[in-house]
């Protein structure tokens, strides 16, 4: 009699089930994505922006990944070590990215203990400036491409009907947004994403890379993702309420300004509360670095400039 032979579990491989957004604006580069990572039957919270500790000159670099977790990790870390050590040029930080991809797919994943090549898959978007060069990438296997509006990864592909109504370009290209537009919408596909998926969860992850000057990474306040979220179901209903009012040709005209009218009061208010929220936190954040208490990881992304919008 012959005996079976014992089963070997397989083992389950760390995806990152992830929605990660890079938008083109005229000012910068926004990234966000969402903060949730699954392994079978588990999840826990994780960055998926990362971005290294030290870096040389005006070189600024941040990556987000989709896919198997252990290839994003890496190449992270081999892309972050190889422009650590200067500050590279545009060109230069490219060749790097190319490199890193095809190392990764041609020696490190090609000896990773599984017969289920499919898990190993994974997809990069990364950002960064370098002499006064900006660049958003996006990886496809060895290969990578430049993104020139906005690209979307992971679970967000369902969000992109929604990308593409709302962003923008001149008639030559160039994005209309500012990044303070472009970090609402980032935050909106992550809100779409979570809405729809339950393996994609978390709070939103918001960082811009500037142009210019006021270059470098600045990370979103603690407050901003969290407080502009519940603006989006509303904004959302009295959006679906507006097109069904508008293209029913049988209202009266006196009817459908009416509706316009109170919908236009439900968005002052709805305004009005994120601009309240902003004016608390603001000031709180500077009584911290006033105290010299500095907050690792967040720093005020707008002006602290005041609004008159609470005062209508």
């Amino acid at each position: 009699m012959i005996a079976p032979k014992p089963h070997s579990p397989r083992k389950r491989e760390v995806k990152r089930v992830t929605i990660a957004a890079g938008i083109l604006c005229a000012d910068g580069i926004v990234m966000c994505a969402d903060s949730q990572e699954i392994n079978g039957d588990f999840k826990w919270p994780v960055k998926k922006l990362v971005y290294p500790r030290a870096t040389i000159g005006d070189f600024s670099i941040m990556i987000s990944g989709a896919g198997f977790g252990p290839a994003i990790d890496t190449a992270a870390q081999k892309i972050f070590s190889r422009t650590a050590m200067n500050a590279p040029s545009y060109d230069q930080t490219v060749r790097i990215i190319e490199d890193v991809l095809r190392e990764i797919h041609e020696k490190d994943l090609r000896y990773y203990p599984t017969n289920d090549k499919y898990s190993l898959q994974f997809r990069l978007l990364i950002a960064f400036t370098s002499g006064g060069a900006a660049g958003l990438f996006v990886s496809d296997g060895s290969l990578r491409t430049r993104v020139d509006s906005f690209e979307v990864i992971g679970s967000g592909e369902i969000t992109k009907f929604f990308a593409y109504m709302l962003y923008k370009q001149t008639a030559l290209g160039y994005p209309t947004m500012n990044t303070a537009e472009g970090a609402v919408f980032a935050t909106f596909l992550v809100y779409l994403a979570k809405s729809q998926l339950t393996s994609v969860g978390g709070k939103p992850q918001l960082a811009i890379i500037r142009y210019g000057a006021e270059g470098g990474i600045c990370f979103a306040n603690v407050w901003e993702a969290p407080a502009i979220e519940p603006i989006f179901p509303g904004c959302l209903e009295i959006g679906a309420q507006i097109l069904l009012k508008c293209a029913n040709p049988h209202l009266p005209e006196r009817a459908f300004n009416d509706i316009l009218r109170e919908h236009g009061k439900s968005l002052k208010r709805l305004h009005r509360s994120i601009t309240k929220q902003k004016k608390y936190w603001d000031a709180l954040w500077r009584e911290y670095k006033n105290a010299g208490i500095d907050l690792v990881g967040h720093t005020p992304t707008q002006s602290d400039s005041e609004t008159s919008e609470d005062q209508q």
